[in-house]
């Protein structure tokens, strides 16, 4: 085979002869590798790989054959089977369905709704973006094909985001009928029984104590003032 050497980048192609690449089932990674998943008898054939370079072309056959299988009803996998997200944040799920011929795949909400504004289904995955409390619930993957139809269920959880810059939320304390020390707590109008001691009270100092005046000696013969009579306060007439 003649070799050449060219500084023009090599473009990959695959192609089927008399025919269309399997649709939605098929992936070229653009570097000469074509993968084909849930094959099917129809699928055989002859696919072409053509490289191109400059004004250079190469081509290359294979042949694939595919023998038919036998019937079989589907079977359905989630992936994850729930998912928990909070609030703005983006989720996927997988439905990976089995069966002959191969089924179909499709989504919806539980209860046969259909799904939201921010839902999207790509091949057998179902994409949210933008999560909000309203998505929250179940969904439903239903696969289908001549032999039966199978269902798939995947729980969704949102978790509210809270915002940082709100006060959280005060609740009064509930009002409990509890015990206090020193209250008659028979009737039906307590009193005082004992006056209450409060853990301030226990560091308040006591009060001072005075110590009686000292009496020196020559204090004891000092004599005592006499007492003279005090006359009695009566009525005088100022008139001679």
């Amino acid at each position: 085979q003649p070799k050449f050497r060219t500084q023009d980048p090599m473009v990959f192609a695959w192609t089927k002869e008399n025919g269309e690449l399997p649709p939605g089932r098929c992936s070229d990674s653009g570097y000469g590798l074509l993968i084909i998943t849930a094959v099917e008898s129809q699928d055989s054939g002859t696919y072409v790989c053509t490289v191109t370079a400059g004004t250079f072309e190469v081509k290359k056959a294979l042949e694939l054959q595919v023998e038919d299988a036998a019937p079989a009803p589907p079977s359905v996998a989630i992936s994850p089977p729930y998912h928990q997200v909070s609030e703005a944040g983006n989720v996927m799920f997988d439905c990976q369905a089995s069966g002959s011929p191969t089924p179909e795949v499709s989504w919806a909400r539980a209860g046969g709704f259909p799904l939201g504004r921010r839902s999207r289904v790509q091949g057998s995955q179902l994409v949210l973006e933008f999560v909000q409390m309203e998505d929250e619930g179940e969904y439903v993957c239903t696969a289908a094909n001549s032999e039966g139809m199978e269902e798939g269920r995947a729980q969704l959880y949102v978790e509210r985001q809270q915002d940082r810059n709100a006060r959280p939320e005060t609740r009064p304390r509930p009002y409990t009928e509890e015990p206090i020390p020193g209250i008659n707590t028979g009737n039906s109008y307590p009193e005082d029984l004992y006056p209450r001691r409060y853990p301030e009270e226990d560091n308040i100092p006591p009060p001072p104590t005075y110590r009686p005046p000292v009496q020196y000696p020559e204090e004891r013969n000092v004599e005592e003032a006499p007492q003279y009579p005090i006359p009695e306060q009566g009525y005088r007439n100022p008139s001679p």
